[in-house]
């Protein structure tokens, strides 16, 4: 299992905590199918549901799946924000997205929309309360 090698820093901060995890993230990138084979479960969740909030904030649903979608599919986000206790609106988008929409990127503007009515904050809060609970799962503090 991967984790990033840090000193002990203070878990109570949450922009040192999202600082540290920003270091994990760069140990996973580029993102790849063996990378994300080699997670525990917990950084699963975790790295599911930031990838998920970062591609779809940034460039909307069809950045995520071109980037993701070999690897990671919306029943598994949908997961990953139910296990980190996200408000349903979101789940509610992806639980809304037609399995058989075509994939251009004006099939997604409804959905792209709507997730940006509501930004990411909740979604980030989330991954950091999460993070903050499984810390030894990201962290080996040395």
């Amino acid at each position: 299992m991967l984790k990033y090698a840090t000193e002990k820093f203070n878990l109570d901060n949450d922009e040192i905590l999202w600082e540290n995890f920003m270091c994990f993230i760069r140990k996973i990138i580029p993102y790849e199918a063996t990378i994300f084979n080699t997670l525990s479960e917990k950084q699963k969740i975790v790295i599911t549901a930031f990838n998920y909030s970062s591609e779809v904030m940034g460039d909307g649903h069809m950045s995520f799946l071109e980037l993701y979608g070999k690897y990671i599919s919306f029943s598994d986000v949908i997961a990953a924000l139910k296990e980190i206790s996200v408000s349903d609106k979101y789940i509610k988008i992806l639980e809304d997205i037609p399995t058989d929409v075509e994939v251009d990127v004006d099939s997604f503007d409804e959905f792209d929309a709507r997730f940006y009515q509501y930004g990411d904050e909740e979604l980030i809060d989330r991954i950091i309360r999460y993070i903050r609970q499984y810390h030894l799962e990201f962290f080996e503090y040395v």
